[in-house]
């Protein structure tokens, strides 16, 4: 560079110094601005890796069945078959509160654990003794409790069946039961374990699986199974796992013999089978056949009516008896109190759930076909599901059926028949037509039969390891992955950052 040029660049500097100055320090700013909006929003996405991290502890695949709930045992098979370490939960929302401030939470996340539930998350030195809980140290601000301190704990009962299905009882029964704090969980002692993709901190309560198990009188099950992180294992994986060691009962299926007819029976727990798992056990054994009973509120025929009784929808292949049409058969029972013959008709009432899923009496005519009596296959008290707040009673006056009962138009000879036979059904007609009149969102049976001569071993074996988890309620979710996911394409804090740095450049 020659002296002449040199000369000239420094004349110039010294010239415009002030707006040589302002361009120095505006890129200097913009620098740090652009520097640290990318920096903070790097930091932001790790921080919410590392809380979702810190929640889910050890988890990494987690098989869920939603509201339903499956056997422990599930646990132990999926272990034995996949050789990954698992364990199982089930998990509710109640409400907590403390004993000495009496300060209460809403929204407290309940989990039923087994013993092996802090070991698999690596903290050994966590184990809750009967009769104690742990809580997360926010619930335990929020209540102002200490070690050692009483809690109470509310949760609604458990049950298979939705609260607002057909015949689910009126009133949600709540358990209540008082708990002494055993230990107080810091973030890092998987205090805020947590399933959810969220970034609010929860309230969490555990407990033992055994003490919810007391407080209901009743074997509780579980509604998630968590297996640890494996670089190598997917949810396809553990999907296909699943399915290879699924019983009917962890579907909440039950397989049962009828002594009336010599058949077999599959019921579930949650009274109704859905429509797609009909069709996969239609798959498996072609012989099934679908059952629905359902509650008339009265049948009449003239001037005469009885109420509240109950009628089957059965099968003409297994019950070659029963028309295909509007015809019904009625036990002799029924048949003396409406005075009925073979030809005459009858009108049944009975509740039906509308779009609002509000209930609305509907009614339909039919014909008497055939008085068969009460004896045999038309004695089958199996036919009536196990509605929980009617199966049991000892009287028709106790009945819970979840749909309005006028108890003044139960006579003496109603209560006779239920002492007597139960609840087995008055009036029989063809499936097809019961499908029409009662199939709904939750199933359109109440049971599949199959033919005598197939044993309760055979149908168990048959459908071992060959009915699709998704089917029966299961979803299987790589949380690991799904909680990496969101933090990293979540709300792009680096831009939004950069955003606000230049919008507070523009302001200047």
């Amino acid at each position: 560079m020659t002296p002449d040029l040199f000369r000239i660049i420094i004349s110039s500097v010294k010239f415009f110094r002030k707006p040589v100055l302002y361009q120095v320090l505006i890129v200097a700013l913009l620098s740090a601005v652009i520097t640290g909006s990318l920096l903070t929003g790097s930091s932001v996405r790790a921080s919410l890796k590392k809380a979702a991290y810190e929640r889910l502890g050890n988890a990494g695949i987690v098989i869920s069945s939603g509201i339903r709930y499956f056997d422990a045992g599930l646990e132990d098979e999926i272990e034995a078959s996949s050789g990954i370490m698992s364990t199982g939960l089930l998990e509710l929302t109640g409400y907590s509160q403390s004993l000495s401030s009496q300060k209460g939470a809403y929204n407290t996340h309940i989990y039923g654990v087994s013993n092996d539930f802090f070991s698999f998350h690596g903290k050994d030195s966590v184990l809750i003794n009967k009769g104690e809980v742990a809580i997360n140290r926010r619930l335990a601000e929020h209540l102002e409790l200490n070690t050692g301190d009483e809690i109470i704990v509310r949760y609604n009962a458990i049950s298979d069946i939705p609260a607002d299905a057909p015949f689910a009882p009126e009133s949600e029964e709540v358990r209540s039961a008082v708990f002494k704090v055993g230990f107080i969980l810091e973030p890092e002692s998987i205090g805020n374990f947590s399933l959810m993709i969220s970034q609010i901190t929860p309230m969490n309560l555990f407990l033992r699986l055994s003490d919810l198990e007391s407080v209901s009188l009743k074997q509780l099950k579980i509604n998630r199974l968590i297996l640890s992180k494996e670089n190598s294992l997917s949810s396809a994986i553990v999907f296909d796992q699943l399915q290879k060691v699924l019983k009917p009962s962890d579907a909440g299926l039950r397989v049962r013999t009828i002594e009336k007819t010599a058949e077999t029976e599959l019921v579930s727990d949650r009274i109704f089978i859905d429509e797609p798992l009909i069709s996969e056990i239609r798959t498996i054994i072609p012989s099934s056949a679908s059952v629905i009973t359902y509650l008339a509120n009265r049948i009449k025929a003239g001037q005469k009516s009885t109420p509240y009784s109950f009628v089957a929808a059965i099968p003409s292949s297994l019950y070659p008896e029963i028309a295909t049409d509007n015809g019904m058969i009625v036990n002799s029972w029924l048949a003396e109190d409406l005075d009925v013959n073979p030809g005459d008709t009858v009108t049944m009432y009975w509740y039906s759930p509308d779009s609002l899923n509000k209930l609305v009496e509907s009614n339909d005519l039919f014909v008497v076909r055939k008085i068969v009596n009460i004896e045999e296959i038309w004695a089958d008290s199996l036919l009536m599901p196990d509605f929980p707040g009617i199966a049991g009673s000892e009287s028709c006056s106790e009945w819970d059926a979840g749909v309005p009962i006028k108890m003044d138009e139960i006579r003496d000879k109603d209560e006779l028949y239920w002492n007597r036979f139960r609840g087995t059904p008055k009036a029989f007609i063809s499936y097809e037509k019961g499908k029409e009149l009662w199939g709904s969102n939750y199933g359109p049976a109440t049971a599949i039969r199959f033919k005598s001569g197939i044993s309760k071993t055979e149908i168990e074996t048959e459908l071992a390891g060959k009915l699709n988890p998704s089917i029966t309620g299961f979803t299987v979710i790589d949380i690991r992955r799904e909680s990496e996911a969101a933090a990293e394409n979540g709300v792009d804090f680096g831009t939004l950052f950069l955003s606000l740095g230049f919008l507070a450049l523009v302001s200047l």
